[in-house]
C-alpha cells in the first residue's frame, strides 16, 4: 500500500502501545468527525459506516491469529492466496446486521484477544521473522492504511 510505513520488526511494548492507545484514538477519532467528513474518509476506503472499517479491522486481527498459529506449529506454513475483497465484504455483510455499539465491543474484544495472544507468544517466536512480520502488517501496517 503506498504511504505506508514499513518496519522491519516490532516489540512487545509497540503491540501494546497500537493496541492500547493507537487503534481506539483511531475508532474514537473517526467517530467524532463531522458526518460530511466521516462520510467522505469512509467513502474513500469503501465503507459506509465506521463500524464497517472496525468489523474489517476486528476481522483482520483475527486471521492474522490464525496465521501466526500456523506459524508456531510449522515453520514451514504459507497462508494459502485468498481473496482480499470477498474476505472484506463478508466481514461487512456480516457487521451490517450489528448496531455500531455492537461492533465496538467486538473490535475492542478482538484487541483484548489480539493483545493476550501477544503476551503469550515467547521472546523467540515474537523474534520468529514470519511471526513478527503478520505482526506488523496486522497492528502497525493496517493501521496506517486506513488512518485519515
Amino acid at each position: 500500500v503506498e504511504g505506508v510505513r514499513k518496519m522491519e520488526s516490532m516489540g512487545r511494548a509497540t503491540v501494546i502501545e497500537y493496541r492500547e492507545v493507537k487503534w481506539p484514538e483511531c475508532a474514537r477519532d473517526a467517530r467524532a468527525l463531522p458526518e460530511e467528513r466521516r462520510d467522505a474518509w469512509l467513502s474513500r476506503q469503501g465503507y459506509l459506516r465506521v463500524a464497517d472499517l472496525l468489523a474489517h479491522v476486528a476481522a483482520w486481527w483475527r486471521l492474522g491469529i490464525q496465521v501466526i498459529t500456523h506459524h508456531r506449529m510449522d515453520a514451514a506454513y504459507q497462508h494459502p492466496p485468498m481473496d482480499v475483497d470477498a474476505f472484506n465484504a463478508e466481514e461487512v455483510a456480516r457487521a451490517t446486521a450489528l448496531s455500531e455499539a455492537e461492533v465496538l465491543a467486538d473490535f475492542n474484544n478482538a484487541r483484548e484477544t489480539l493483545l493476550a495472544f501477544v503476551n503469550g507468544l515467547s521472546d523467540a517466536e515474537l523474534a520468529n521473522p514470519k511471526i513478527n512480520r503478520q505482526l506488523v502488517i496486522e497492528v502497525i501496517e493496517h493501521l496506517h492504511e486506513h488512518e485519515g
